[in-house]
């Protein structure tokens, strides 16, 4: 038995040193790093989050738009070329969704994020009608009302991490929005839900990115697994019973004509409908979906909408904080557009017409990249410029590197929303240089969800206080993760606007 064993052991390490070796031959003319036998770059093994952020900045340096790596037996091929990046976008036969989503699926099953071909076809083609302007229109009602405990919180005291307080506030709207439930994480930090996803977001973050817990078994073994598994029953139970609740709730609201009174409120208008409530109502072939169906989706927009817009919310306060001249215009702005009164409702016709904030927005999504690295993978040898890729390599964007390229953005370290300021003489930004939603026809499904929860935000917090840096002269250490971290927070200082 022990012979067998070893036999098969060695039979698995002969077939794969051959993959390893026909891989090798194939991309040797791509540039890189030098890489050992078997065990890779070493710099890339040992790097943490902070030190390999700055080594993709440094590799970019060296080898321009377009190199490899090795981690371990693994290619890793790195582009910041936008004609590339085009190729790979627009193409999800040849490129799909990379192996590190692998470790979100315990969690968000195969939804819209990580599904490929026929299926997710027909999700994205469902769940469309969800960010209908109609239905936005109403969110904005949901963006404001948690806008406002944001500013209270912010009136506690005078300087702030506000990374602690992005993440509640963007759970607070897409709980509301897309499951229909208010869980009021702001107010009620202490929530077991709350605290579940949490645990389930940044468990899976520390799995993406440390190859030791790629592996189940290893993964299985960690005091974190433990909390990983209970949180995420947490999540799934909650989901699920919200759901069954929903289901039950449209089922009564169906009277006996067949006329469905949930789309009306007691006046007679169109009333606002959660994520969910499409979801309930979607079709796909005739069938409908079920609860494990929609639980994936409701999941995945919980996890899609979350994090990537909390983290672009900080940037953008430390943005407006850190130049004087920028939060100035802004506040000029929403006075003319909207006016200083705190206790008028702001519409999305208002948020709309904030033309220079959509400028700031933009420069700083552009400045600090909220997704920093997007992945995909190679499924048959393909050419890319003028080499060959190997079938099964990782291909990273690096979504940073084109928005720091000299090449593309003149002055790329200078915050200048102007940048994107389209005029007769401007000079046109390459629409794949600048991804922050991604591109193709797996763009970003939630981006006007996101750009006007941002701008709500930006616009109660200008109306109440003068922002400024605490410490102006401290650098922010950035470090690499699905999305942007800030290892040293974002600490900014509030006071009151007097008008």
């Amino acid at each position: 038995m022990l012979l067998l064993v070893v036999l098969l052991l060695f039979i698995v390490l002969i077939f794969s040193l051959k993959r390893f070796k026909r891989r090798y031959d194939v991309s040797s003319r791509i540039p890189g790093p030098r890489s050992w036998p078997i065990i890779g770059y070493t710099r890339f093994i040992t790097a943490n989050k902070e030190e390999l952020f700055k080594l993709l900045s440094e590799l970019q340096e060296q080898y321009g738009g377009l190199y490899k790596t090795w981690l371990f037996t693994e290619l890793w091929v790195i582009t910041s070329e936008p004609e590339i990046v085009e190729k790979v976008l627009n193409n999800q036969q040849q490129f799909v969704k990379s192996d590190d989503y692998e470790m979100l699926k315990p969690w968000l099953g195969t939804g819209l994020l990580i599904s490929e071909g026929k299926k997710w076809f027909s999700r994205r083609k469902a769940i469309t009608p969800a960010f209908h302007f109609k239905i936005l229109d109403d969110f904005v009602k949901i963006f404001e009302k948690h806008a406002d405990v944001l500013v209270e919180k912010f009136r506690t005291q005078q300087i702030i991490d506000v990374t602690t307080y992005f993440p509640l506030y963007t759970l607070d709207n897409i709980c509301e929005t897309a499951m229909g439930i208010e869980v009021n994480s702001q107010t009620n930090g202490e929530s077991e839900y709350v605290k579940a996803i949490q645990n389930v977001a940044e468990i899976s973050y520390k799995r993406m990115f440390n190859p030791l817990l790629w592996y189940n078994f290893l993964f299985k073994l960690t005091s974190q697994s433990k909390t990983y598994y209970s949180s995420l029953k947490v999540v799934h139970g909650t989901t699920q019973r919200v759901i069954e609740k929903r289901r039950e709730f449209l089922a009564n609201k169906i009277d006996s004509s067949g006329n469905d009174e949930t789309q009306f409120n007691e006046f007679g208008r169109k009333s606002k409908m959660a994520l969910l409530d499409v979801l309930l109502k979607t079709t796909i072939d005739g069938e409908p979906l079920s609860d494990d169906d929609i639980q994936e989706e409701v999941n995945t927009f919980l996890f899609a909408g979350h994090d990537t817009t909390s983290t672009a919310c900080g940037f953008l306060l430390y943005n407006i904080a850190k130049h004087a001249n920028v939060q100035e215009k802004l506040v000029t702005e929403i006075f003319d557009v909207i006016g200083m009164d705190k206790t008028l409702d702001i519409t999305m016709a208002n948020l709309n017409d904030l033309r220079y904030l959509d400028l700031v927005v933009k420069e700083s999504l552009r400045y600090h990249t909220t997704v920093p690295i997007v992945g995909r993978q190679i499924l048959s040898n393909t050419e890319i410029g003028p080499y060959l890729l190997p079938e099964n390599t990782n291909l990273s964007i690096n979504v940073y590197g084109m928005c720091h390229s000299k090449r593309l953005f003149p002055n790329p370290e200078k915050f200048w929303p102007e940048r994107f300021e389209i005029t007769e003489s401007s000079e046109r930004i390459n629409p794949f240089a600048y991804i922050p939603f991604s591109a193709g026809p797996r763009n970003c499904i939630g981006q006007k969800f996101a750009l006007l929860e941002i701008k709500m935000m930006a616009v109660k917090v200008l109306q109440n206080y003068e922002i400024s840096v605490a410490k102006p002269d401290e650098e922010l250490v950035f470090s690499i993760g699905l999305t942007l971290k800030v290892s040293n927070g974002i600490k900014l200082r509030f006071k009151e606007r007097i008008l």
